[in-house]
């Protein structure tokens, strides 16, 4: 028999970046500041991380599929993930089982990560860093997969989420 890996992610793409912010001593913006301003406006700069994600197959229990694709054409919603009339009761002691879903998976990744760092200059070779992070910064949620045992009152619903909520998280970095 041949069957998708429970682990099985076709497509995963993660994208990365940093930019300085050209403000500061030898930059575009205040390029000639000194003392306190200069201090303040120096080492700024920006991060992002993005990460996108197909999800996983599912596994139908309790079920045998009818013959057809349980992906709905009308898109899903969490109260109705994939075609339930496209599976029928497993009989008892009968030998056959439902493979995993081709054509339907849970819900995958969408998330971005941002975060903006200063740092000054104390001594020659002494920084601080400050830092702001924000982990899943648009506050998307990350739906687990849909309840898959055919017997269950919310069968093909989904009932909750992987994702925290937007988490911030502030820091100061000693550099020698």
């Amino acid at each position: 028999v041949k069957e998708l890996s429970p682990n099985d992610i076709p497509h995963r793409a993660v994208f990365s970046g940093i930019y300085e912010l050209p403000i500061g001593p030898g930059k575009a913006l205040l390029g000639s500041s000194r003392g306190a301003l200069a201090r303040l406006v120096e080492g700024w700069q920006m991060t992002a991380i993005y990460t996108a994600q197909s999800g996983i197959p599912l596994d139908i229990s309790g079920a045998e599929s009818v013959g057809r694709s349980a992906k709905l054409e009308s898109g899903q919603s969490v109260n109705n993930w994939f075609d339930k009339t496209a599976f029928r009761l497993r009989q008892p002691l009968e030998l056959v089982a439902t493979q995993r879903l081709p054509d339907v998976r849970s819900a995958g990744r969408n998330n971005w990560e941002l975060s903006m760092l200063k740092t000054t200059t104390l001594y020659e070779r002494l920084r601080l860093q400050f830092r702001a992070e924000a982990f899943n910064a648009f506050n998307r949620p990350e739906y687990s997969s849909p309840v898959t045992s055919f017997t269950a009152g919310n069968f093909g619903q989904v009932t909750s989420t992987n994702t925290f909520a937007r988490q911030l998280q502030f820091g100061l970095k000693l550099l020698w």
